[in-house]
């Protein structure tokens, strides 16, 4: 009696793990063009949103230098400071990465645009307005 009940449970035991969904063994390939189609919208769509967030820069007196040495439509600006002496402004790029900052002297006019990988400064030079 006891090794029909050892018997039955273990039966029930293996149907109970059992996966009623039959498995394939094709794994499904994906549209690969629908895929770059996605990227390409999404590039697009953030270089679109990263013009319009940089376009607030466009009235300060250090713009046209930033446009000259920094692509303004792949790289997003975030002013970190803006006090009566001094403008520091971040650059990322498409991916996040914090690629340029720049520091705007107000009282002389200087502007310092730092390169953050291994170029280090890449201006230094007084803007006319």
């Amino acid at each position: 009696m006891k090794k029909l009940l050892v018997t039955f449970l273990g039966i029930l035991l293996l149907t109970g793990c059992t996966n009623e969904k039959t498995v394939s063994s094709e794994k499904p390939v994906p549209d690969s063009t629908s895929k770059v189609e996605s990227s390409k919208s999404a590039t697009e769509e953030n270089n679109k949103i990263v013009t319009e967030q940089n376009e607030r820069l466009i009235d300060l007196p250090e713009y046209a230098v930033l446009v000259e040495k920094i692509s303004l439509d792949t790289h997003n600006a975030t002013v970190e400071t803006d006090n009566p002496g001094t403008r520091i402004i971040l650059f990322e790029n498409n991916n996040g990465v914090k690629a340029y900052k720049s520091i705007f002297v107000k009282n002389d006019n200087r502007l310092k645009i730092i390169k953050l990988d291994d170029d280090g400064l890449i201006y230094n030079d007084i803007v006319n307005r």
